[in-house]
């Protein structure tokens, strides 16, 4: 843990909260009312999206930082051997109470249910740290007031500000203003009454994003840069899935990862190494089963095909 009073020289910045999620893998002829069952698998591994980016980064070889919480209770010496184990810089955590836990039931058909007990309570303030050698600054919603402090910082200082704000709950619109790369799954459709996921890109192309994604699960994703609208497919992984959960996350991290590693490089080419930082995560229980180096997620995708447009019902008009 750092008590230096400046983010790592040439680190990634991640500001979120940090989840213990417990994976749970039923029979799949459950009866969910009133049964009591053996399960076929239970992992404990981190969540929360900032969090799991940190770590996937880390991995893909992006030193890494990492500014959220901590509770002094039964899992608080896990979280703190994760941020050991896989070298991401936890800088000064917030006190908290308890733990941020996730119950995730991944039931028959890839479907899966997520349960969350977050503890935002915060006891103490967040750290200010000097960002100037900051390269990119991960924000998922968590910590506003800490977003509403760094986020300015890094808009003056022309560093990106990257938001994985999923559903979009999280972020009022002056905290959209304040990104320049923005991710959102299609569930913000319906969250703002946008009416589809191309009118949701133009909300966020509203906010100001210069980039912008919204991911649509099996159906891809479609994205702009600047006032470009494209669409990006999926691969074909269906029948080799895991645990569906937490793939928006990976997918965030891939770009967040891709974006700051390969600037020169066009956005579309990001998109393919997030994408399939994504498809890796859906192979695998839990978050930290899934990590692995940026030459490895790459090589995995090699062996999935694209899903073509008329495979799938797009209806992002």
């Amino acid at each position: 843990m750092s008590k230096s009073d400046r983010l790592t020289p040439g680190a990634a910045a991640f500001l979120g909260h940090t989840y213990v999620d417990h994976i749970v893998v039923p029979p799949h002829d459950l009866e969910w009312i009133d049964c009591k069952v053996i399960g076929k698998k239970l992992v404990t591994s981190f969540g929360g999206s900032a969090a799991a980016a940190s770590f996937y980064c880390s991995g893909f070889g992006l030193r890494s930082d990492f500014l959220g919480q901590y509770a002094d209770d039964q899992h608080g010496p896990m979280v703190m051997n994760w941020f050991d184990r896989y070298g991401v810089n936890l800088h000064l955590p917030r006190l908290v109470n308890r733990s941020s836990v996730s119950i995730i039931v991944v039931a028959q058909r890839e479907i899966r249910t997520i349960v969350k007990f977050p503890d935002v309570n915060y006891l103490s303030k967040f750290p200010r740290l000097d960002v100037d050698e900051c390269r990119g600054f991960y924000f998922d919603g968590y910590q506003i007031d800490a977003l509403e402090y760094y986020a300015p910082m890094c808009q003056e200082k022309e560093i990106m500000r990257f938001a994985d704000i999923g559903d979009g709950e999280r972020f009022a619109d002056d905290h959209l203003r304040l990104m320049n790369v923005i991710v959102a799954s299609d569930k913000i459709v319906k969250k703002r009454d946008l009416k589809n996921p191309r009118n949701a890109l133009r909300f966020l192309q509203a906010m100001g994003a210069k980039i912008a994604v919204i991911t649509m699960g099996r159906r891809g994703m479609i994205w702009f840069e600047n006032r470009d609208f494209r669409y990006f497919p999926a691969l074909d992984i269906e029948g080799h899935i895991v645990d569906p959960s937490g793939t928006g996350d990976a997918n965030a991290a891939g770009l967040f990862y891709a974006l700051l590693q390969w600037p020169n490089d066009s956005v579309q080419n990001a998109l393919r190494f997030s994408r399939a930082a994504a498809a890796n995560k859906a192979l695998h229980l839990g978050h930290e089963n899934a990590l692995t180096s940026a030459e490895a997620v790459k090589a995995m995708a090699e062996n999935f095909r694209e899903i073509s447009e008329g495979e799938v019902e797009l209806q992002v008009a």
